[in-house]
């Protein structure tokens, strides 16, 4: 037997303070963060540069790259199943991904944290890395927008380089302008 549920089954309160990240604005993610919106809660919906970007803002939503999802209290992973098992792939199973579920811990945050150094020891053998070295980044993401600027000027191989910031791509660059990405990084494989 099926069970109904209605709006006086829920308890709304819950919700009450609580930043709600909706991730993906196709079938699902709009009728979610348009019904939340509507409910009186905090949404921000984090989406690709792609169309549904457009479509989020002309529902009136400031749409945010995914990456901005993470900051949420609450987060609604509303893709396609088709793009969920795309990132799977690579994975034959859930333990295989325990390496790059640490990624973001390795990323230093305070002086004092533990991959602080590793990080400063690495920042030391690029400051003499002398092979031709390539910057391509992404004028709309929010983790390392504007680093470019730094590394140009450490890294002895970027000097003379055809670096590039490419519009309208977000932090997961070769997913927003994977096409963008390839033709600059091919042009540079061929002339350096």
């Amino acid at each position: 037997m099926t069970t109904i549920y209605y709006s006086e089954d829920a308890n709304a309160s819950l919700l009450e303070g609580q930043s709600i990240a909706v991730v993906g604005y196709g079938n699902q993610g709009r009728p979610w963060a348009l019904n939340l919106r509507d409910s009186g809660c905090n949404v921000r919906v984090c989406v690709r540069a792609d169309e549904t970007r457009e479509r989020a803002r002309e529902d009136g939503f400031e749409a945010y790259d995914i990456p901005e999802a993470s900051g949420a209290d609450v987060v609604c992973l509303l893709v396609p199943d088709d793009v969920i098992a795309a990132y799977d792939a690579p994975f034959p199973s859930d333990e295989y991904k325990a390496g790059a579920r640490q990624f973001p811990a390795l990323v230093p945050i305070t002086p004092d944290d533990p991959e602080a150094q590793p990080n400063r020891d690495a920042w030391k053998v690029l400051q003499t890395f002398t092979k031709p070295w390539l910057c391509a980044f992404s004028d709309q993401d929010p983790v390392t927008r504007g680093a470019d600027k730094f590394i140009t000027a450490v890294i002895p191989g970027c000097k003379g380089q055809p670096h590039t910031t490419i519009k309208d791509g977000g932090h997961f660059l070769q997913e927003d302008k994977g096409e963008e990405l390839a033709s600059v990084t091919v042009d540079f494989v061929q002339t350096s």
